[in-house]
């Protein structure tokens, strides 16, 4: 799930003002229910839905944290008005020995309960907790709720707590805070598919980044959705091609009508319409011949929740007199070559003769003809020709160079 509220782990939202009573009357959960939705992707409303809720339930404290099911384990937290010392004394120490918290786990999940009902009052005055933590920091009464995060080994815990000074967490503020439980639940399950599909996007443009070509991701309409760094050097290298508007073209009429009825099929076959599924194109501007393939994808976009793994087309394009970028390391541990024979057949996929190659590695001619021998018997080839398919089509040549 990651960091479920905030990023970087702890976040603070400063100190509700001290006071006394209850204000059930005058709650109003529906403008928190909006900053909490709206804290699905704008991090910065979790900010406004605690400040709101401070102040709607006399609430001066509160702490979010989003734990291991295992081991009751804090991995991210929110709080207002423990500051710095009582946080890291909670996160040091004291959340181990959290006797509220840990009673809660034993309880139904996704309902509020008021402390008393997680552990005996009488029991919990008597505690390390109590005695060393709450007492110094003004701490008294609690109500929290566990709610399960889908699809995740973590849970969330919602705890808040008022000063000796103040009433206790009532029936009908209780019953207030069990209002807000389904929409904290849809809150959960939108968060965590937000993290989901941001991941998954970000891991789909780093892989399509890997193929060194250039890549369009378009809707039907050929609007961009997403291109490589390849692709923007298509657009600004190639006269034929065009993005205005952040819209996919060719200069030649025929052509961008073909481009347009390829990337409507490769959508509607990507929806699963009975669509041919993309094609391919040949453009020539005089700069040489441009190959394009349309091929059907789903794509999510970074930041998209509800119209997310939309239907679309990939567009790659390619120079054709351009040479595939071969990763001589990954070469390397594709067929178990040495350095120097994953350099020579490198060197050969890119039309060097014996001499060049030779030349440029300073060794003689018959050290290159003995290693390329060995390089036949690595890959399985038994002449030049055989060589030079076997590198030219490899995956090493989508393989980033390796760290040293």
């Amino acid at each position: 799930m990651g960091h479920l509220i905030s990023k970087g782990g702890v976040r603070a939202f400063g100190t509700a003002a001290r006071g006394g009573g209850s204000v059930s009357g005058s709650i109003d959960n529906g403008e928190l229910i909006n900053f909490l939705y709206q804290a699905v992707d704008e991090p910065a409303a979790m900010d406004e839905f605690a400040r709101h809720f401070a102040t709607s339930y006399d609430t001066p404290f509160g702490i979010l944290t989003v734990r291991s099911k295992a081991d009751f384990q804090v991995l991210d937290v929110t709080e207002w008005g423990f500051g710095k010392a009582g946080l890291e004394a909670y996160m040091g120490y004291y959340y181990q020995h959290d006797v509220l918290t840990i009673g809660l786990m034993q309880l139904p999940h996704s309902k509020f309960y008021p402390h008393q009902k997680s552990y005996d009052d009488d029991d919990f005055l008597k505690t390390e907790l109590y005695n060393d933590f709450a007492v110094p920091m003004e701490l008294r009464y609690a109500v929290g709720a566990i709610f399960p995060i889908p699809h995740s080994a973590h849970c969330f815990h919602f705890g808040v707590c008022r000063r000796p000074n103040q009433d206790p967490y009532g029936p009908q503020l209780v019953a207030k805070l069990d209002q807000l439980v389904p929409h904290l639940q849809q809150f959960l399950y939108l968060r965590s598919r937000f993290g989901e599909l941001t991941a998954r996007a970000s891991l789909m443009e780093q892989t399509l980044s890997r193929l060194k070509l250039a890549v369009f991701i378009c809707d039907e309409h050929l609007n961009i959705l997403h291109q490589t760094d390849q692709a923007e050097d298509i657009v600004q290298s190639r006269s034929e091609v065009t993005a205005r508007n952040k819209v996919l073209g060719f200069q030649n009429s025929k052509k961008n009508s073909e481009l347009s009825r390829l990337v409507r099929n490769a959508v509607g076959a990507s929806r699963g319409e009975d669509q041919p599924p993309g094609g391919v194109l040949r453009i020539d501007d005089g700069g040489g011949l441009l190959e394009v393939v349309i091929t059907p994808i789903r794509y999510a976009p970074p930041g998209e929740v509800f119209n997310s793994s939309a239907p679309s087309a990939a567009v790659f394009m390619r120079n054709a007199a351009t040479p595939r970028v071969i990763a001589p390391d990954a070469l390397s541990i594709l067929y178990d070559l040495s350095p120097s024979e994953a350099d020579i057949a490198v060197r050969m996929n890119q039309g060097l003769s014996l001499m060049q190659i030779a030349n440029i590695r300073r060794v003689s001619v018959q050290t290159v003809r003995s290693q390329i021998k060995t390089l036949y018997q690595k890959t399985g080839t038994s002449r030049q020709a055989d060589l030079v398919a076997l590198v030219g089509t490899s995956l090493a040549g989508l393989a980033p160079p390796l760290p040293s």
